[in-house]
């Protein structure tokens, strides 16, 4: 236990989700940390179920819990509100549907001992039976991405913790990336940016449970992508930059992409529907970045591929030139002005996705009249 505790303020945005909440609250209510150096802040963004009524209790019966009660906002909105009313030299960060370990905010403290850091992240598990969490725990999902001198890449705010200094120095989320997400990612990026230290630290645990949803896997990874191409747009930073975007995606859709095929897998029953999912996580990702809306993009980008086939005679493996896809990359990109509107209508965008039965054909073991066309449109909003 580090010799002097310092004040941590644990902020949770939470909309609709009463039961996840309170299995979270639980999990912070456990913690082996003194209430006194800890303060709970949950803000509540436009919740129509019972969590108010959960709330206004929970803040009666604990001294230490505060609410914040306002119209939607957004996460990043809603999680800047609760920084600004906390008081914690630490702010640490987490979701309603995560539950945290009993030495959570204990590691937290000893590792941000270091005055030299600016913010930590953790481990973040996805427990559960279901194919879903089976797969994003086994492939790490969530865990920060780490730069080769092992610095994060990454902060992922299911389990991240900042120096209230380095906050108001860089400033907090950016409140435009709303209902896309990627915000813990660009304040990430301030902060390295800033010349100010970062560190991974595997044993602060987290869980996230994860809906056993592939339309909300799917809908997941299309906001990662999105999220992503905003950065960029911002920043214009290299770790953001998919030149080829638009050729990755439509190799996955013409199947003649390569993807990780789990050979590790002791289970060779799980190794098909992990392929399935690491083929949709990337399709939904760069399907994002590209800020493709509907179905006629998506065809389009097929066609494409289809016409450079047969425009190169019968060899159909021959490579198209890079000047060639640079164009194709800079046709298909999002336009430069919509870095201006980043209040995007989000919640029509991509309302189908194609899945192609040769993306597994012959790999998985999977017949390709399961995955027929009658199957290929899953809606994502």
């Amino acid at each position: 236990m580090p010799n002097s505790l310092p004040g941590i303020s644990v902020i949770i945005a939470t909309r609709n989700r009463l039961s996840s909440l309170k299995r979270c609250v639980e999990s912070i209510q456990a913690q082996h940390y003194p209430k006194e150096h800890m303060e709970l802040v949950i803000v509540d963004d436009g919740s129509v179920d019972d969590t108010p009524g959960y709330l206004a209790a929970l803040a009666a019966r604990e001294p230490w819990v505060k609410v914040i009660t306002r119209a939607r906002g957004w996460q990043a909105s809603a999680r800047n509100k609760g920084i600004a009313v906390s008081r914690g030299e630490l702010v640490a960060i987490t979701d309603d549907d995560c539950t945290v370990a009993k030495e959570w905010l204990l590691t937290i403290a000893s590792a941000m001992q270091d005055q030299d850091l600016s913010a930590i992240g953790g481990r973040v598990h996805a427990p559960g039976n279901h194919l879903i969490a089976r797969y994003l725990d086994y492939v790490r999902a969530l865990d920060p991405m780490l730069l080769p001198d092992g610095t994060p890449r990454n902060l992922v705010t299911a389990n991240a913790c900042f120096r209230r200094s380095a906050l108001e120095r860089t400033g907090f989320f950016d409140e435009a990336f709303g209902i896309v997400g990627g915000e813990d990612t660009e304040l990430t990026l301030r902060i390295r940016e800033s010349g100010m230290r970062l560190r991974f630290v595997p044993t602060c645990h987290v869980s996230h449970w994860y809906e056993p949803d592939v339309v909300a896997f799917l809908r997941r990874y299309y906001r990662y992508g999105f999220g992503n191409r905003l950065i960029f747009d911002k920043h214009l930073t290299w770790e953001q930059w998919l030149p080829h975007a638009d050729a990755g995606l439509r190799a996955l859709m013409n199947g003649h992409a390569r993807w990780r095929e789990f050979h590790e897998l002791e289970d060779t029953y799980l190794r098909p529907a992990y392929i399935l999912l690491h083929t949709l996580q990337h399709f939904s990702y760069l399907a994002g970045y590209l800020h493709l809306t509907d179905v006629a993009q998506l065809d389009k980008l097929r066609r494409s591929d289809e016409n450079n086939r047969h425009q190169s005679g019968t060899d159909s493996t021959r490579a198209v030139s890079n000047e060639a896809r640079r164009e194709q990359s800079e046709a298909t990109h999002l336009p430069r002005q919509a870095k201006t509107s980043r209040s995007m209508n989000c919640l029509t965008v991509l309302r189908t996705i194609p899945i192609l039965p040769q993306m597994l054909y012959s790999r998985c073991w999977i017949s390709t009249s399961c995955l027929g066309w009658r199957y290929l449109k899953i809606c994502l909003m």
